[in-house]
């Protein structure tokens, strides 16, 4: 196997499970966590009158691995994200295997409600790690182009990058498929409204030539190619 170049490995480590995952699990195993907890249970079965119950009751908003705002973000339950986060619940802090922010979790999921949720309730859109891909950066990856206005209308980086031309431009060039092959679109997609998008809000970004960049010329398809050249 050909060594990995470290900008793509940094992006891949931050932003995705295990890439062979789906190959090698039983489906019941890749479905994840499971509820354990009043409130997580209240919060997947969309009780919102059990949950606004059990917090009121003393119930903690932040108990449970993952946390119940995680459960909300993936489950788009923007009503859940509301309760728990009156409930004095952290909507910034990262949690779950990745180490995502619930925003990130949220973006992950395309549950573009829980991200409007989260960000009406304070969620910074630029909290995360310096090594990993943003939320823009994910929704822009994704083709989320719902998330990703969402999430530039509350403040977030465009310009933000992991590494030198790993950003929200390179992400939208296909650069997500690549970095999550699991959850991610067809290898070679890219979303050319939302290279528009970062464009325009951040018009001196550029993709860098490298191994990065050679991938998205390999896997382009149709209507790529070009857009990938205009970005160097």
């Amino acid at each position: 196997m050909s060594a990995q170049h470290p900008h793509t490995k940094t992006w891949r480590r931050a932003f995705v499970r295990a890439p062979w995952a789906a190959s090698v699990c039983l489906a019941a195993a890749c479905q994840g966590p499971q509820p354990t907890t009043d409130i997580a249970r209240a919060i997947a079965e969309r009780d919102d009158a059990t949950l606004q119950a059990l917090l009121k009751a003393g119930g903690s908003p932040e108990a449970g691995e993952p946390r119940p705002i995680i459960w909300a973000a993936r489950s788009n339950n923007a009503s859940a994200i509301r309760l728990l986060a009156a409930a004095g619940a952290d909507v910034n802090r990262p949690d779950g295997g990745n180490g995502w922010t619930p925003l990130q979790h949220a973006v992950h999921k395309r549950a573009s409600k829980a991200v409007e949720a989260l960000l009406k309730v304070g969620a910074d859109p630029n909290q995360g790690s310096a090594h990993s891909p943003s939320a823009l950066m994910m929704a822009a990856g994704y083709g989320d182009r719902e998330s990703f206005d969402l999430l530039i209308k509350g403040g977030a980086n465009a310009a933000f990058e992991v590494q030198p031309g790993i950003n929200a431009l390179w992400a939208a060039l296909g650069g997500g498929a690549i970095a999550d092959i699991t959850d991610g679109p067809s290898l070679g997609a890219c979303f050319p409204d939302i290279v528009a998008a970062v464009r325009k809000h951040a018009p001196t970004l550029r993709i860098q030539r490298g191994l990065e960049t050679r991938a998205l010329r390999f896997l382009a398809k149709k209507g790529c190619a070009d857009l990938i050249e205009a970005s160097l």
